[in-house]
């Protein structure tokens, strides 16, 4: 479409005044469902197979999909209709890829809602002002990022309005699916607009301005320098609290923190290497670990030592490279010879917990459930802790308080990410301070319970541990006591944070605003 020819008038003087839009939101890529659920042959293979139930294709599971779309595939006229089908996409996609026009869509897949909001931007004179509809993925996905900054560093945003389907607003959309309402003009910079969250009723928007609050953007750039991600807040409250949370440092900022979140073995791909007998090294997954226990649930796989040794220092590219390249006289080191601290990656905000920690031993391996950060690092000739094991005990204790928990539940829809990890505002462990000294040794005495921790209760000068439930208890309303109190949270605000876990212990909440009243 040439805008340029067909509003030569328009476009010759800037462009439009004003663009309102509901742009589409589906992903520009094949998709069996598309194609194949209106399709004759796939229609009758249903009704014969399902005749008294009327089974859409969609509803189908993957098995017989796959086995309906082979048996389909098996007509010459069908497969030259599917290729045809994923030729014109393959165009889409190329021309999209090549355009100067679309420059700004990020990675991952092409959105249509991503391609239109650029469009938008080009189309609009200075000052021109926009009102459109969008996926609330414009706010807080990674593959938005450059849009975002458009939108905050290129216009004014005045509002924005997020919604979740629950009404529904939008008929035959799922309930879930969040979106919002963003007015704008282009032009100018963004320093703060009027916002609200979690709106499920789109009457409330006439009365925006009674209920909504300013939202100060210095709180994106400070919650995601990387990525403008905006949190959700769905009250005033919450906005306050966050800009107490991150005037401290996030993990990701190398300016004070080396924090480098990984991953180890693929359950898909390196599934060869699991054994369902005890053959060797435990694989840990998510479901085995919780807060400050390795003990959590018993393994489902186990691996040969020598196996997977040779795949890590296969897959340790990045060291392997460094001592080549600078001819170290080291040997390649893996990362399992190291306590590591390790977090559950996938998770749900609605969930008891969301953000779930601990620190496992040495000679233990991970699927991919598990994130972990990265234990040691190649400085100039050797290789270094990028953070020690005090502070990793530390660290873990932080992770794991109600008050972490809490912005890590504003963040995630059902897995933790690397960028959302990296977004946790943590400080730098203190030796002199003594509540940054009292989650450490809390921590230690909650983690390190058993003989595979001796070395690290050794290392970092802790000799007691608890096992009693009670004892185990107390600690860990004192670490979460002393988290909001590094915060300088008030009651009020550490109060509400306890509230928005419901299904959270009863009695460590009460112990921990108990505690927290103490210090």
């Amino acid at each position: 479409f040439d805008w340029k020819n067909k509003f030569s008038e328009i476009m010759d003087r800037g462009g439009f005044n004003v663009v309102i839009g509901n742009p589409p939101w589906q992903i520009i890529k094949p998709d069996i469902d598309e194609f194949f659920s209106p399709l004759k042959e796939m229609q009758l293979m249903l009704a014969t197979n399902f005749p008294t139930k009327n089974k859409p294709f969609s509803r189908l599971d993957k098995p017989t999909k796959n086995k309906f779309v082979k048996k389909c595939l098996e007509n010459p006229n069908v497969v030259s209709l599917f290729n045809k089908y994923n030729e014109a996409y393959e165009k889409q996609l190329i021309y999209f890829s090549n355009n100067n026009s679309y420059k700004l869509q990020g990675k991952g897949d092409v959105n249509c809602y991503k391609l239109f909001l650029e469009k938008i931007y080009s189309i609009l004179d200075e000052g021109g002002a926009f009102g459109l509809v969008l996926p609330s993925s414009v706010y807080t996905d990674l593959g938005a990022k450059d849009l975002r900054e458009l939108l905050f560093k290129k216009c004014h945003i005045s509002q924005l309005c997020g919604f979740t389907n629950t009404k529904p607003i939008f008929a035959g959309v799922d309930s879930r699916y969040k979106f919002c309402t963003i007015l704008g003009t282009k032009g100018g910079t963004t320093t703060k607009f009027l916002s609200r969250f979690m709106v499920r009723d789109d009457n409330e928007l006439s009365d925006f301005q009674t209920h909504a609050f300013e939202y100060d953007l210095e709180l994106v750039k400070l919650s995601s320098p990387s990525y403008f991600t905006i949190i959700e807040c769905e009250k005033k409250i919450e906005n306050q609290i966050f800009e107490k949370l991150f005037q401290f440092p996030v993990l990701e900022d190398g300016n004070v923190w080396n924090f480098k979140p990984s991953r180890e073995l693929d359950m898909t791909n390196d599934s060869h290497l699991f054994h369902t007998t005890n053959v060797g090294p435990t694989l840990y997954q998510g479901y085995m670990i919780h807060m400050f226990t390795h003990t959590f649930a018993n393994p489902t796989y186990w691996l040969k030592k020598e196996e997977v040794e040779e795949r890590m220092k296969r897959k340790n590219k990045k060291d392997l490279s460094i001592i080549k390249k600078l001819n170290l006289n080291i040997p390649l080191k893996i990362h399992s010879q190291e306590y590591r601290l390790v977090w559950r990656s996938v998770a749900n905000p609605t969930d008891e917990r969301t953000l779930i920690s601990t620190v496992l031993p040495p000679n233990v391996y991970f699927g991919n459930s598990l994130g972990y950060l990265t234990p040691l690092i190649i400085e100039k000739t050797k290789y270094v802790k990028p953070i020690s094991n005090v502070e990793t005990l530390f660290l873990t204790g932080m992770l794991n308080s109600f008050v972490q928990d809490f912005v890590m539940r504003h963040k995630v829809s059902r897995n933790i990410n690397y960028f959302h990890i990296n977004g946790q505002p943590i400080p730098r462990f203190e030796q002199y301070n003594m509540l940054h000294k009292k989650i450490f040794k809390n921590s230690s005495m909650l983690i390190c319970t058993t003989d595979e921790y001796a070395k690290l209760r050794e290392e970092v000068g802790i000799s007691e541990y608890a096992t009693e439930p009670e004892k185990r208890m107390v600690l860990e309303a004192q670490i979460n006591a002393a988290a909001a109190k590094i915060y300088d949270l008030t009651k009020e605000e550490f109060e509400y944070i306890l509230e928005s876990f419901p299904s959270a212990d009863k009695n460590l909440k009460e112990m921990a605003m108990r505690e927290f009243l103490l210090l």
